[in-house]
């Protein structure tokens, strides 16, 4: 407790003051204590040791910093190799995006892993006599094919079919020359064992994409007891990629045996090729284009081992044995034909099917075309070229008259790689007739060296005429719904006539009664606006049309003066110039800006005129006559409109064939634009974005537009039906004195005048008269009469 100065008293406080002393002594005793405690746990700093004890001490020390810093060396390690490793699987993803676009790409053009490079054929083959039918041809053929494979994995490529003996296979692979993997220009070719990795086994064929077989037409091939035949092929299976080699543009077809020659050869698609005979063979080489298919068909015919004729006995021998062969080779011959009468002309379009009974070379084919009839074109697939010569004095083997007759013969020569069992040629004709006799004969074709000719014929009609069968025979009547639609599809008249035949010895002679034909207008203007501004000698006219036109190339526009300006002209929206005719005529072009599908026939396109001009004219003075009519043209106005502007100190009264309105109740025209731009939008384009064209880089020709201004008084006419002059508007005009500004003598006359009436005011009169000979106020004169009127409300 603190000590206090207040002085003690009684027995309680002498017993405090007793015990504080030792209280005191105690709390000393216990500080020094807590002092000495407190000195006998600080660490000395030196301390002895023995030399064991602090070698002992000395390697923990070590060791425990060699720890502390593999530690950390090891946790930057593992840092870098952690990094290492992101940025190598980051590679490894960037690599196979890479390699999964481009397998995307390949597999969007290739159907597998691997790509033919090259295929090659070559060997001979033996043709068994015909007369030897226990002995059979026998084939050899070494075949080549080069593949590479783009990724090892496991890849099925078909080689050959399985129902074709195959033997001395023979598999290799391009490597590096010499072991050397760096030089990737210079490659051998090592052999490779059938093995793990390498198998050649059977597998069934895929279904064609076509149809579940891999036959003609999509159709399952089928063996002789009506079950589909499973078809198998010879697969090549590996999982390692090889190296491309180049391929070839060219391949090689040889056939031998002595005594055979190959008599045809075609190619699908077609190819050149070059045939050149040996003494046992005959080498074949043609180019060929870039395909997935190739069709290669030849005839091989056993030639008899004969003297070798002379010259002429060879050519004499070879016709015959073509004839033979001709003969042998009968085909069946379907003819369409469409007949067409026009204005003294006949025309004709022949489709001829020819139907053979197998596959076999088209060398020529023959028509005959009776009458005066001319060829215009021959079309055929596979022709080379074709020849039309006159024939006379030709009997028609069919014919039961047996006349002779003329016409022209036609020939069409085929390319010699062509062998078909159809053949289609189309054949056109035209001819004229005589109108007057009104009689048409329907010419006759006819195929020669050919088993069977039928047919059907159409007749159409292009001109003002009536068709009529006049005479027929050897033909029957046919609706036209038995007209094959190839025939149909070729014209959009209506058939008048259809015939069907079943020999070519027919007949048919039309009657045709034709008709004058009334000519319509190739153009009319459907609206027009004629529009003028007179002031003072001069005369401001803008004639605006909208036409629907045809044919026509210009428009004539009369009553225009030499001597008169023309402002602008447009047609269509675009400035052009117009022409002087050789009677002094203004002549407007009308096919300028047409639209692009003005030859497509239909409605009449429409085309807009603008046409502005400055003419002048004697000076109008106090009264007279002025001639208002619109410009004639030469084409009719459905509803013609009239705008008059006239200055307003004249008074004018119209007359002529226009009606006065207030208004116009007709349409007014409107230009006509059919020029559009166009423009393509880049890659990337966003279509949301806002757009802003770009400047046209083209030169603009330039474009003048006149117009008339607004003054003096307007006056409007209209009139429907304009054709030639009948549109005729002239007006009298005499000056208007009331409202002539400046014109004070008037005014004092008519005041005069007044005033002499009124005898009580003569003298004022006078006063008047007199201040009213002042020109320059009569305002205030007219003042005057008003206060004398006021004051004098019965005089006035």
């Amino acid at each position: 407790q603190p000590l206090t100065s207040q002085p003690a008293t009684g027995p309680s406080a002498a017993m405090k003051s007793s015990l504080w002393v030792p209280s005191l002594i105690l709390l000393l005793c216990a500080c020094g204590c807590f002092a000495q405690t407190h000195r006998s746990s600080e660490i000395p700093e030196v301390v002895t040791l023995k030399l064991e004890e602090y070698k002992e001490l000395f390697q923990k020390a070590v060791l425990a910093e060699d720890k502390r810093r593999t530690e950390v060396q090891r946790e930057e390690l593992e840092s870098e190799y952690r990094f290492k490793v992101n940025a190598l699987e980051k590679h490894r993803e960037s690599l196979n995006r890479e390699a999964a676009k481009r397998s995307s790409e390949r597999d969007r053009v290739l159907s597998g892993n691997w790509l033919l490079l090259n295929h090659s054929a070559a060997g001979s083959f033996h043709l068994a006599r015909h007369d030897d039918s226990e002995q059979q041809g026998m084939a050899v053929f070494d075949f080549a094919m080069e593949f590479h494979m783009f990724h090892d994995v496991w890849t099925e490529i078909p080689l050959i079919d399985s129902q074709i003996i195959v033997g001395d296979w023979e598999i290799s692979r391009k490597v590096p020359a010499g072991g050397n993997s760096t030089a990737h220009d210079d490659f051998e070719w090592s052999s490779v064992l059938l093995g793990p990795e390498i198998l050649l086994v059977l597998k069934p064929r895929k279904a064609d994409a076509r149809g579940p077989g891999s036959g003609v037409g999509g159709e399952s091939p089928k063996d002789s007891a009506g079950d589909e035949a499973m078809l198998a092929d010879h697969v090549l299976m590996t999982n390692q990629s090889g190296t491309p080699s180049r391929l070839p543009p060219f391949a090689c077809l040889h056939h031998g045996g002595g005594g055979c020659v190959a008599k045809e050869f075609s190619v699908e698609p077609a190819a050149f090729h070059e045939v050149a005979e040996a003494k046992n063979y005959t080498e074949i080489s043609m180019r060929r284009p870039s395909t997935k298919v190739v069709k290669l068909k030849w005839r091989v015919v056993a030639a008899e081992k004969v003297p070798r004729p002379s010259k002429s006995q060879a050519n004499r021998t070879q016709a015959t044995d073509e004839n033979v062969e001709d003969q042998s080779s009968q085909a069946t011959v379907q003819h369409d034909a469409l007949f067409s009468v026009a204005e003294g002309v006949l025309q004709s379009s022949n489709a001829f099917k020819f139907t053979f009974e197998s596959e076999q070379s088209l060398n020529t084919l023959e028509v005959l075309v009776h009458g005066d009839s001319r060829v215009t074109s021959v079309v055929a697939h596979g022709m080379q070229t074709w020849s039309a010569k006159p024939f006379t004095n030709l009997t028609l083997e069919d014919s039961a008259e047996g006349q002779p007759g003329n016409g022209t013969f036609v020939q069409v020569v085929f390319k010699s790689s062509v062998m078909s069992k159809e053949a289609i040629v189309l054949l056109k004709t035209e001819s004229q007739f005589d109108v007057e006799s009104g009689r048409v004969e329907l010419p006759l074709v006819v195929c020669r060296n050919v088993l069977r000719q039928t047919g059907s014929m159409a007749v159409v009609k292009a001109a003002n005429a009536e068709v009529y069968e006049h005479t027929s025979r050897g033909v029957a009547r046919a609706g036209v719904g038995e007209i094959p639609a190839s025939v149909r599809s070729q014209t959009n008249r209506p058939i008048v006539l259809a015939y069907k035949y079943l020999a070519p010895r027919h007949s048919v002679i039309l009657s045709a009664l034709h008709h004058e034909e009334v000519h319509t207008l190739n153009s009319v203007a459907d609206v027009a606006l004629y529009q003028v501004l007179v002031v003072d000698t001069q005369r401001m006219h803008k004639l605006t049309m909208v036409v629907q036109n045809s044919q026509q190339q210009y428009m004539v526009v009369r009553d225009i003066p030499a001597a008169a300006t023309v402002w602008s002209l447009r047609v269509n929206s675009l400035s052009t110039k117009p022409a002087r005719g050789r009677d002094g005529t203004l002549m407007v072009p009308l096919l300028v800006g047409t639209g692009g599908d003005s030859n497509e026939g239909g409605a009449a396109p429409q085309a807009s005129i603008e046409l502005a001009w400055m003419s002048e004219h004697p000076s109008l003075g106090d009264n007279g006559s002025l001639v208002l009519s619109p410009p004639r043209v030469d084409m009719p106005i459905t509803a013609l409109s009239v705008e008059v502007q006239l200055p307003e100190q004249y008074n004018f009264n119209f007359t002529g064939t226009l009606q006065n309105v207030s208004i116009f109740s007709h349409k007014q025209p409107r230009a006509v634009n059919y020029q559009t731009e166009r423009h393509a939008t880049e890659k990337g384009f966003k279509f949301g974005a806002e757009y802003v064209s770009e400047p046209s880089t083209s030169e603009e020709k330039a474009n003048v537009k006149a117009t008339i201004p607004k003054q003096g008084t307007r006056y409007r006419f209209e009139k429907i039906l304009v054709v030639g002059d009948n549109a005729v508007l002239t007006a009298t005009y005499a000056l208007n004195l009331s409202s002539t500004e400046g014109d004070h003598w008037s005014w004092r006359s008519l005041i005069v005048s007044f005033l002499s009436m009124i005898a009580p005011l003569r003298g004022l009169c006078r006063s008047i008269a007199c201040s009213a000979s002042d020109r320059g106020n009569v305002t205030g004169m007219g003042e005057h009469i008003r206060q004398i009127v006021l004051r004098n409300p019965a005089n006035g």
